[in-house]
């Protein structure tokens, strides 16, 4: 697990709270995050993708785990119901691309440090 390896304590507290990521995962990789930003932001992120071309489903995985750890403020110690609305309800949809741009900054930090263990350059 990516966030398991980068935000160990941010980790812990999901897995303790039964915050079950698998749930937002998965509309997060179904919907390419389209529910979670605006048009605007959306465009920013999606360029991105199509610039990576084939690697853009894995690095998909260190964007939705950038996003979770940049919201550990908000659920390091809430109780579960508080963690899962706000996993639900972000305000991720008024971020500017600036912002988006920032998420994707932090992924690439991510993916740097918790390579897939079948990526060559691991």
């Amino acid at each position: 697990n990516i966030l398991a390896v980068a935000d160990p304590p941010l980790w812990s507290a999901l897995v303790q709270h039964d915050v079950q990521l698998p749930f937002f995962a998965f509309r997060w990789v179904v919907c390419l995050l389209v529910r979670e930003f605006d048009i605007a932001a959306t465009l920013v992120l999606w360029d991105a993708y199509v610039a990576l071309g084939a690697c853009f489903p894995r690095f998909h995985l260190f964007v939705c785990a950038a996003l979770v750890a940049h919201e550990r403020t908000a659920l390091v110690g809430a109780e579960l119901y508080q963690a899962v609305n706000h996993m639900q309800n972000m305000g991720t949809t008024a971020w500017p691309p600036s912002q988006l741009r920032e998420l994707l900054r932090a992924a690439v930090v991510l993916a740097e440090r918790c390579p897939f263990p079948d990526d060559p350059s691991a």
